[in-house]
């Protein structure tokens, strides 16, 4: 069913009504891909995401490369530092702090340096591993090693930069 809410989640033609009860705690799982994937957002999603109590909703939603500048603005005057700084592309160099809720934010940094993306990928806390697993600059074998991992097998395979034949052969 997650799969399917998934797709609900950044089809373009699903309904403001079900886009904001995405965002409700039972479909955390969905969240994700809802803030970073989706291409387009009602004015009243956009208000949802960036009033959202959750950090991790509202620091996805600065990773959406599909948005625009005026709709990632809109956090700007976020009360999180963690936010503003990932707005601002500094997201990365918090990747050693001790707090997990600060080094996921670094997961998101389109300018994670290989090195720490691996290295992130061995977080003692899991939704930074889980994020890292899917961060593009992951190192190729580092990726492939994780497709092993059955923690994080499914987070590998969702990473963009999966080698196509790869894909091809996970299918068997």
């Amino acid at each position: 069913m997650t799969a399917a809410l998934e797709g609900v989640a950044v089809n373009p033609a699903a309904p403001v009504d079900v886009l904001l009860r995405l965002l409700e705690p039972e479909y955390e799982a969905v969240r994700s891909p809802l803030c970073t994937d989706r291409r387009e957002f009602p004015e009243e999603v956009v208000d949802a995401i960036a009033g959202h109590p959750e950090l991790r909703v509202r620091a996805a939603f600065t990773q959406n490369p599909h948005i625009d500048g005026e709709q990632h603005g809109r956090l700007v005057d976020d009360p999180e530092w963690i936010i503003r700084a990932k707005l601002a592309g500094l997201a990365g160099s918090f990747a050693d702090a001790e707090d997990p809720l600060v080094r996921l934010p670094a997961t998101f940094d389109p300018g994670l340096s290989p090195a720490v993306a691996d290295r992130l990928t061995r977080d003692q806390d899991r939704s930074v591993r889980a994020a890292a697993a899917r961060h593009p600059r992951l190192p190729p074998d580092r990726l492939l090693a994780l497709l092993d991992d059955d923690e994080l097998a499914a987070c590998a395979a969702a990473n963009p930069t999966l080698p196509v034949p790869v894909m091809r052969r996970l299918l068997g």
